[in-house]
């Protein structure tokens, strides 16, 4: 199983519920790496939150593929749940670009 750490600001209150929400979203997005990934790591913010309403939930994923220098990947939201679905889907194409270009580097 892929290793996910989650980070978050003390202007969020994130709970099991959500802890397992964000998990399943970055395990379902990023399973078919996880032999060349050794942890994803999740960093979210509340960048004003005095402001609600506004896209300043940020969601920083950070992937460590083996040997390799991170991939890092953001997403600004109204929400913590969009923010998470956005930025696991950048970074999950720009895996496939990554791994993509190895492989054909190789053959």
């Amino acid at each position: 199983m892929l290793k996910i750490i989650i980070n978050s600001d003390h202007n969020l209150e994130i709970g099991e519920v959500e802890i397992s929400e964000i998990e399943g979203v970055v395990q379902g997005r990023l399973e078919r790496f996880e032999d060349r990934l050794t942890r994803v790591v999740v960093h979210i913010r509340d960048e004003n939150a005095k402001r609600p309403g506004q896209r300043d939930i940020r969601c920083m994923l950070e992937a460590r593929p083996s040997g390799m220098d991170s991939v890092n990947v953001s997403d600004h939201a109204e929400t913590m749940k969009v923010a998470v679905n956005h930025a696991a889907h950048k970074l999950e194409r720009q895996l496939d670009d990554i791994f993509g270009r190895l492989a054909s580097t190789n053959n």
